[in-house]
């Protein structure tokens, strides 16, 4: 009996021995399973190529056109962009040391997720070269390397890069290896826009440029564009020049500039269309150009699979085809017999080519992170450019802007002096809010306060405004320096608007959750004021801005903590369009909460607009 026992002991240890090994065996695989298959975490730094508010069309489609979110996509990547439209080497160095705009708040933003970044993609130094001088610096190159006999840069822009640039990317970088030491990082080069058809030039810089090609101080086998390339092949030597200074970290260049100049030397016509209409950023066929470029990158650093990836992004295409153009059924079976990013891309854009895609408004929703109960935040401060504008004194305004002024501007802020001697009230404090239901929807309201729109009834500025023709400066006045105007972007962001056609182009800005309060479309005054601007492009004689006008922006939210122990801070993401399912949206804020109140703090960096919410509503006004 006790061998007979003995030989069930043995048989029950042996057993649990088998078991335990077993299950040993199976947590170790399990765990390297996990580690294999772990989510990885991008992060897009850097300027407006990047950020991708111009470039896809419509924009309420920029999280699937975009190609930070392509690549994030296809890799089933947590993405996450912080990029900043107009951002230099400067603003980008001090966006992560935190001076100047970039100090109060989303420093803590940006850091956490740099650390977290298992890669970090940038797209920077475009500003730094299309400066206010940028013209000067081609012309000059042009001339310096006529006398020369050999191509060199620019002397003013060469010493622009020395004592800006080179400095500002190396305490940039520094900055970044100095929070996440392991990270890799994937640098993109900047692509060269200018052709003979560019509107970056005006008929003045043109003028000087064939001035200098007659007179013999440019060689004429110099195109403008050629002056152009010489000095992004500068710019792209900064990144090149840190990598060979760095062989210990994990930095990497992708080679756009590569990519669409192979496009341009084959077919120019076909280059010119990886450009937008503002002939700077990418556009939509730019944004897939480059999001091969970075994927091709990755597969080559181990970091991806080309194939599984591609099969991701056609399935990314298909569902836009879906979703932007439902009548081009053959377009679907075109993509779908495809296999490779490029031949995936140039398929779809081929099929939906002068078609206008139906504009939906189809903002991704949430599961969870919602306030336990419905929430109110009323506006406590809105800052533009660091001047606080709940408040203005025009006259003060337009002098602290250095802003210059015209004859019928003067007139204005004579009426202005005389009407509000202590400034002007913007918005109307009690239906200017930021609302959070309990069900994950989100409501912004900005209404201007009454005394702002009763100030369109004084007659004397009835008769400066209605001179104004709203749509020639619509399709002829320039949006900035580079001759871009404003019909330019809203009719590329917004597929089909068109001033003349009032009713329908407000209708399209739904596609982003935008509508317009106070503004009843079945009015006689609407009416008049459409029937005006198609006919006349000008103002109606009795027209008046509706009580209440304003902005609302509608769409869903979520609340996340991020950090842990007394350095995790609350965020809320505002979601106005349709994004990833692995993304935050562009739009977040702070949220800081006390006994006293919550507050909210709101940026919208590439406008530099700063806006402050508070739990408590405010009795009275500004």
């Amino acid at each position: 009996m006790q061998k007979r026992n003995g030989k069930v002991v043995g048989k029950a240890v042996f057993t649990a021995f088998v078991l335990i090994f077993a299950l040993s065996y199976l947590i170790s695989c399990n765990k390297e399973t996990e580690q294999t298959e772990k989510q990885a975490t991008y992060l897009f730094l850097g300027d407006s190529i990047a950020e991708a508010l111009l470039g896809p069309e419509p924009i309420s489609e920029r999280d699937s056109y975009g190609y930070y979110s392509i690549v994030g996509q296809v890799n089933g990547a947590k993405y996450i962009n912080r990029a900043i439209s107009g951002l230099t080497t400067n603003g980008f160095k001090n966006s992560l040391i935190r001076k100047g705009y970039f100090e109060e708040d989303d420093g803590f933003y940006r850091e956490y997720w740099i650390k977290e970044a298992d890669v970090i993609f940038i797209s920077m130094l475009g500003n730094d070269l299309l400066s206010q001088y940028m013209v000067d610096y081609a012309i000059e190159t042009g001339e310096q390397s006529t006398a020369a006999g050999e191509e060199v840069v620019s002397a003013s822009f060469t010493e622009r890069m020395n004592n800006r640039c080179i400095p500002n990317v190396n305490d940039a970088m520094d900055a970044i290896y100095a929070i996440n030491p392991d990270v890799t990082v994937i640098w993109q080069t900047l692509y060269n826009p200018f052709t003979d058809n560019s509107v970056l030039l005006d008929e003045e810089d043109w003028a000087r440029y064939d001035e200098g090609v007659a007179s013999g101080t440019i060689d004429g086998k110099y195109t403008f564009r050629d002056l152009a390339d010489i000095l992004v092949r500068a710019v792209n030597g900064i990144v090149y020049n840190w990598k060979d200074a760095h062989p210990e970290k994990k930095f990497y260049v992708s080679d756009v500039k590569g990519a669409f100049d192979a496009v341009f030397d084959s077919d120019q016509s076909a280059g010119e269309k990886l450009i937008f209409s503002d002939w700077i950023h990418p556009s939509v066929q730019g944004h897939a150009l480059i999001a091969s470029c970075l994927e091709d990158t990755l597969c080559s650093l181990g970091l991806s699979d080309k194939n599984k990836a591609a099969e991701k992004y056609k399935k990314l295409v298909l569902d836009r085809l879906e979703r932007l153009y439902p009548d081009l059924p053959a377009a679907g079976t075109s993509v779908s017999s495809e296999s490779s990013f490029s031949a995936i891309s140039s398929a779809y854009f081929s099929a939906i080519e002068g078609v206008t895609p139906v504009l939906t408004n189809n903002v991704t929703e949430y599961d969870d992170g919602f306030s336990e109960e419905d929430k109110s935040y009323w506006l406590s401060s809105l800052i533009i450019s660091g001047m606080e504008i709940a408040n203005i004194k025009p006259r003060q305004f337009i002098q602290e802007n250095d802003i210059e002024t015209d004859e019928m501007i003067e007139s204005l802020l004579a009426i202005a002096d005389v009407a509000f001697p202590d400034g002007i009230d913007v918005f109307d404090p009690f239906e200017s809010y930021l609302f959070l239901a309990d069900d994950g929807k989100f409501e912004l309201s900005l209404v201007l306060n009454s005394s702002l729109t009763d100030l369109i009834k004084l007659q004397a500025i009835k008769n400066i405004v209605s001179d104004v023709n709203l749509i020639d400066l619509y399709k002829n006045e320039p949006f900035c320096d580079y001759n871009t105007t404003y019909e330019m972007y809203f009719s590329r962001l917004f597929p089909g608007f068109d001033l003349t056609e009032l009713e329908k182009s407000i209708g399209l800005l739904s596609s982003v959750g935008c509508t317009l309060s106070g503004v009843d479309v079945e009015s006689d005054g609407f009416k008049a004021l459409a029937e005006s601007l198609k006919t006349t492009g000008k103002l109606p004689e009795d027209f008046e801005l509706p009580k209440k006008f304003g902005i609302k922006l509608n769409g869903y939210y979520t609340i996340e903590t991020l950090g842990e122990g007394e350095n995790a801070r609350q965020v809320v993401y505002l979601n106005l369009v349709r994004t990833g399912k692995d993304t935050v949206p562009m739009f977040c804020a702070l949220l800081t909460q006390t006994e006293a109140e919550d507050t909210l703090l709101m940026k919208i960096e590439f406008t530099s607009i700063r806006i402050l919410f508070k739990s408590e509503k405010k009795q009275d006004s500004y």
